[in-house]
């Protein structure tokens, strides 16, 4: 084993001095690529350099590539890259090595594929880089060093159009026939000398930036990656004709030995040996959600093709999505995506340059004229090494069964940045991530992925002030109303966490994205806001694309509504500041648009807001943000929660409810609470292993802006927030909701709030060393200490 770990580095010891180069700094190595191709043609490629030690060393190397590269030493792999990120903003990545002496290869396979990349690679074109530290510099460092290149010409992408389509890697052809036995140690290949086509690159002389990448140190940990173990093969058929894909899986065609077969070898009890001239197609269950690279080592088999696809689960139809329980196979369509690799009758390993999603793997797998013989067939799991922190428990364990399953999804979808999903876009949206960054700060006290969320939808920005909706991402999307969610979302973390470095750096954006809607602020102080872009709310049943009815082309009471919620925000922030002018600018117009809105949307007669100017549409979704900005009077509220939950109220979805709990103690409605969250309740029974976008049918069955409840529980049954910003004060008010006891633990910037309360005995609190707060129960307030404290209930 070659020992190794991903470092946090400033890139100071690598980056040349020179003034001239400012602000966009250049690395004393070069970019190289294949003296052949100009970088912008589609490219898998092999670097190599080969070196000798005389003596054991400890060395770091800064690595980089566009657009990815995977880093291996002595054929032992050391980690993959760079992070997402957009050419302002390039990721390199900082690795310590430790090689004993002797010989010693390391290889990086490379690729730039334009187009046929996921949607979240933003490029320039190939390129790879690694500069070395010290006396390493001129062994290892590109541009300086002789490297050497390989075209890995085995690659074949097409545009999935599964499922209507995909922002995820184009599907992969693999071709064994044009690659080594093992690319990853570098033997068996012919290479050439690589070529610094990019000199200067990233030099900017002048003020001149030029079109290069501007180095910036890799602010995540290397992603996890680790064996899958627990594969289930449940059907294996031998197929007497060519496969049907849209035939239903039938039991009766299930060939058990066939099937034992394959589960020894995912068992890596033995190999298996297909014979000549035959079809065959498994179904592998991997019993939980992944995000893996699969990989295989194949034998003979010339001829002969592998397809490996995969789904979330099976499906009734495909025109609606209908699936069912997701545990349940026969009877339903295996319609999913994923890769094909060739054999060329020799041994070799064989994997795929993405990763894959879902539950369900289909194998179709068709011989030639030479049986095959697969040796090894793995897949090892990828997502961001989150450690859980908190604890929560509760006198009913009914309540937090959906636990599990929230929080796979909020590892699966969790990576170099978040995701909607893993499946169908891996793009990081600032609505879904707004509630999956509440769910981290209660789940774990690393900060990393949450900071680095806000700086990428703060680079996003137009020179008009809207933030892209979903970033990074070549292609661009607004969604006006997301730029106001970034706003509350930096304000979460303010509150949160205690960076303001951070929070001080994101103002500026946050100003631009208000004074672009203050410039639609009529002259009755409404936001009457017309934009060709997409004013997007929520999935709601009858609602054109998200968009509240009657708000299509008029004035949405929503947004006018957010509108107030990120005013109000921003003024908070600025005052912590001492930005007064600003702050007071801020609260004043958050005022008048609150005075005018509750003038022109508040319905007596139905003793709720509108969210359209004619008073005819009404939502659960109306009421949430208006009592959240603090603007329905106490008169108003009562009126609410008497008619809130009425049938001809627009229903909030997965994603929005978030907001629907948190009212529920400000309208007194906390009895609702366990209702609310019996939807999540009950998914396990229906078969899911992560969260699904949307209630039935849904396309996505794994996405995070569901794993919300899970905020709520600690922060309204364990009634844990933070007081004041950076958390530097806490307040506990709890509700039990019914139950007899909830005892919980949640990450704080100092160390741990620990929480345990009993139905008419004891609160017992714990709070880390220095933190103060407040205990509250039944209006009753209780001052707290850093430390271990008892209160009578």
């Amino acid at each position: 084993m070659i020992k190794h770990k991903k470092i946090r580095s400033d890139l100071s010891n690598i980056l040349l001095k020179d003034f001239d180069y400012g602000a966009f700094p250049r690395c004393n190595a070069q970019w190289i690529w294949h003296p052949n191709s100009h970088g912008t043609d589609y490219k898998v490629l092999l670097f190599k350099r080969s070196f000798t030690l005389k003596t054991s060393k400890t060395f770091v190397v800064h690595v980089s590539a566009d657009q990815r590269f995977e880093l291996f030493v002595d054929g032992e792999i050391i980690g993959r890259g760079p992070e997402r990120g957009d050419r302002f903003n390039w990721f390199v990545h900082s690795y310590e090595i430790k090689l004993p002496k002797g010989k010693h290869t390391i290889v990086a396979r490379c690729w730039w594929i334009g187009d046929m990349a996921p949607f979240s690679q933003i490029s320039i074109r190939g390129g790879f880089l690694l500069c070395a530290e010290d006396e390493m510099h001129e062994i290892l460092s590109t541009g300086i060093a002789d490297w050497q290149v390989s075209e890995l010409d085995a690659y074949k992408f097409r545009r999935s159009t599964v499922l209507g389509g995909s922002g995820t890697q184009a599907e992969t052809t693999v071709i064994a026939e044009n690659l080594p036995s093992d690319y990853r140690t570098g033997r068996g290949i012919k290479f050439i000398s690589a070529s610094c086509h990019f000199k200067n690159a990233g030099a900017v002389t002048n003020g001149n930036i030029g079109s290069w990448w501007k180095l910036t140190p890799s602010t995540l940990p290397e992603m996890m990656n680790l064996p899958v173990k627990g594969i289930k093969v449940f059907h294996a058929e031998v197929l007497k004709k060519k496969y049907n894909k849209k035939a239903r899986l039938k039991r009766e065609n299930n060939d058990k030995k066939l099937a034992d077969e394959w589960q020894n070898l995912l068992n890596n009890k033995r190999d298996l040996t297909i014979d000549k001239k035959c079809r065959l197609r498994v179904l592998i269950d991997l019993k939980n959600y992944y995000c893996a690279y699969p990989s295989m080592l194949v034998n003979k088999g010339k001829g002969s093709s592998m397809k490996i696809q995969w789904s979330e689960s099976l499906f009734e139809k495909l025109e609606d999505f209908t699936k069912g329980n997701r545990d349940e196979v026969y009877g339903k369509i295996f319609h999913g995506e994923g890769d094909t690799f060739l054999p060329n009758g020799k041994k070799t390993f064989l994997d795929t340059l993405w990763w894959r999603a879902g539950r369900y793997i289909e194998i179709l797998i068709e011989t030639a004229n030479e049986e095959l013989k697969i040796e090894n067939f793995s897949l090892h799991e990828t997502h961001y090494p989150f450690k859980k922190e908190s604890k929560f428990l509760a006198s009913d364990k009914s309540l937090t069964s959906f636990f599990p399953i929230a929080w796979r999804t909020m590892e699966m979808c969790s990576h170099e940045t978040y995701m909607d999903c893993p499946y169908f876009e891996q793009l990081m949206y600032i609505g879904d991530t707004r509630l999956e960054v509440l769910v981290n700060y209660i789940m774990t006290s690393d900060n990393r992925l949450p900071e680095k969320a806000l700086k990428c939808f703060d680079m996003s920005r137009k020179t008009f002030g809207l933030t892209q909706s979903r970033y990074p991402c070549r292609y661009i999307n607004l969604i006006p109303p997301f730029s106001l969610w970034l706003i509350c979302m930096t304000h979460d973390n303010f509150m949160w966490r205690d960076n303001p470095e951070l929070i001080r750096g994101m103002l500026p954006g946050a100003d631009a994205v208000i004074a672009h809607f203050h410039s639609f602020v009529n002259k009755n102080n409404l936001l009457d806001y017309k934009s060709p872009w997409w004013n997007f709310v929520d999935w709601v049943p009858g609602w054109f694309k998200g968009i509240p009815s009657g708000t299509e082309n008029s004035i949405s009471g929503l947004l006018n509504l957010q509108y107030i919620l990120a005013l109000k925000a921003a003024a908070e922030m600025h005052e912590f500041f001492g930005e007064k002018f600003l702050a007071n600018e801020y609260f004043s117009r958050a005022d008048k648009i609150s005075k005018a809105f509750n003038k022109t949307f508040w319905s007596e007669k139905r003793g709720l807001f509108a969210h359209d100017i004619k008073k005819k549409y009404f939502s659960e979704h109306t009421q949430c943000l208006a009592v959240i900005a603090g603007l329905a009077t106490k008169k108003q509220i009562k009126k609410i929660a008497e008619n809130l939950f009425d049938d001809d109220v627009d229903k909030t979805t997965i994603y929005f409810s978030h907001y629907l709990l948190e009212i529920l103690p400000f309208i007194g409605k906390m009895d609702k609470f366990i209702e609310k969250i019996d939807f999540w309740r009950d998914l396990h029974k229906q078969g899911f292993k992560t969260l699904p976008e949307a209630p039935h049918p849904c396309r996505s069955d794994c996405h995070a802006w569901g794993a919300h409840p899970i905020y709520h529980f600690y922060t309204k049954l364990l009634g844990v927030t933070p007081k004041v910003s950076g958390f530097k004060e806490v307040k506990i008010e709890p509700y039990l909701c019914g139950l007899n006891e909830v005892v919980g633990t949640v990450p704080h910037p100092k160390g741990e709030i620990k929480v345990s309360i009993k139905k008419d005995d004891v609160a017992e609190i714990s709070l880390p060393k220095g933190i103060k707060g407040e205990f509250i129960w039944e209006d009753k307030k209780y001052l707290l200490k850093g430390g271990k404290q008892k209160i009578k209930i």
